[in-house]
């Protein structure tokens, strides 16, 4: 029994809810600053990590160094590379005459070796594996945005249906308001047409698939709500409905809507919230 005492008081005590909150949170991707990584370091990993896929320490140094000097221009008010002690007058050279002017041949600037810090530091901190997980994220977001764009509009079936459904309606309405006037040729022609529309529906939803309805839609409807598409679209949509004859009750719900939407905010405030 003693024994059984000592092990439940050696018991750790629960997590509160501040150490939970800390354990739920998201990971800090690894080309972002780490614990423990001085700013100085990552400042220079970030000028490393923007200089794309042929990065290299030489080149992150020696943008570090030509920042630098266009900092200490801007201080002196001197062109970033001019040197100040000596003039443009000063440094003609007056030849005797009949002597051939001699020309200077451009000397490529000697290459700056980098230093030993620098060498450790993305040893240490890992720039080059950071990197490439820092590449893998672009390229995933630039494909996620082109695959969005490839399942807008006609691309996926539930949009084709809608599409088609909203022709059908044109259609109806059309024809419900022209019957009258139409010959038999053009009746006809509008009938076919309808029927047209509906054979297109029916054959659009006999390869409907609902699991790959949803997954597709989910990105798009959160988007949408996040942004208020979709409750503008719900006003829109009410406020035609309240035009119409048995509309009249609606007008509540309108007002509802609209008070949420600007209790919300503009899209950009509800994101930092």
């Amino acid at each position: 029994m003693p024994e059984a005492a000592r092990n439940i008081s050696q018991v750790p005590p629960a997590t509160t809810d501040s150490t939970s909150q800390v354990q739920e949170q998201a990971p800090i991707p690894v080309y972002e600053r780490q614990p423990g990584e001085p700013i100085l370091w990552f400042n220079r990993f970030k000028l490393y990590r923007g200089l794309g896929p042929k990065r290299t320490v030489q080149a992150a140094l020696a943008k570090e160094r030509a920042n630098i000097k266009a900092l200490e221009s801007t201080e002196t008010g001197q062109k970033p590379g001019a040197d100040v002690s000596i003039s443009k007058s000063a440094a003609r050279v007056r030849k005797p005459a009949g002597t051939q002017e001699k020309r200077l041949i451009e000397v490529p600037k000697p290459v700056p070796a980098v230093p030993g810090s620098w060498k450790q530091a993305s040893i240490k901190y890992r720039w080059v594996e950071r990197c490439i997980a820092y590449d893998v994220d672009r390229v995933d977001r630039i494909i996620e945005i082109h695959m969005n764009d490839l399942i807008e509009g006609p691309a996926t079936v539930f949009n084709r249906v809608m599409m088609l459904k909203q022709l059908l309606e044109s259609t109806r309405v059309n024809f419900n308001a022209n019957a009258t006037l139409m010959n038999l040729e053009q009746y006809c022609m509008m009938m076919q047409r309808m029927q047209s529309l509906l054979k297109q529906i029916a054959d659009e939803m006999s390869g409907y698939d609902e699991a790959v309805t949803r997954a597709i839609l989910r990105p798009q409807i959160e988007r949408d709500y996040r942004d208020g598409t979709l409750l503008k679209q719900a006003v829109k949509e009410l406020k035609e409905a309240v035009a119409s004859p048995d509309g009249h009750d609606l007008q509540g719900m309108i007002d509802a809507i609209e008070q949420e939407m600007r209790r919300r905010g503009p899209p950009a405030q509800r994101r930092k919230e």
